[in-house]
């Protein structure tokens, strides 16, 4: 839980999942960002930072590696082209089906690891942890829900965050 005292509201930033609509997110982002007085970034604004699916990406983008709107939505463009590739081939629409998998995860599971190793300098990225050390009260948090596709009805719902949760 997030104590903001009596200093001001809580201010969360949600972010769905599902291709187009993380570009709407970002370029609505973007327009708020520019119009707006501070031309403050997500990560500055925002106490937390939330997403599902795709969103949970953007949200890791924006708040942990506290990426700008810009170089966000750019590297989200990028990114959707290997992952949700125009054609499958047979092979891959028939792994699709088998697995009961929407898309195959291994081009996003590529491209973040790609993403970690540009943003923050490492050569082993799958070592990067989501939880930051240095995440204080007055630092953007970043969660992540995350369901397995396979048999999805029977799983709960796992939550990936980049600070440690204080007891209720």
């Amino acid at each position: 839980m997030i104590d903001t005292g009596d200093r001001r509201p809580l201010r969360v930033l949600s972010l769905d999942g599902g291709g187009v609509r993380g570009i709407a997110a970002l370029k609505l982002l973007k327009k708020i960002k520019d119009e707006g007085p501070s031309g403050k970034q997500p990560c500055e604004v925002f106490d937390m930072i939330a997403g599902t699916s795709i969103g949970g990406f953007i949200a890791i983008m924006l708040g942990r590696l506290k990426m700008t709107v810009e170089k966000c939505l750019e590297k989200y463009i990028e990114f959707m082209k290997i992952v949700f590739p125009d054609k499958y081939t047979l092979t891959e629409w028939i792994k699709v089906g088998w697995s009961g998998q929407k898309w195959n995860s291994e081009p996003l599971e590529n491209c973040i690891k790609k993403l970690i190793s540009e943003t923050l300098g490492t050569n082993k990225p799958e070592d990067i942890m989501l939880l930051d050390d240095s995440v204080t009260d007055n630092n953007c948090k970043v969660f992540v829900v995350a369901v397995s596709t396979v048999g999805a009805n029977n799983h709960e719902p796992v939550l990936f965050r980049s600070y440690v949760s204080q007891p209720a």
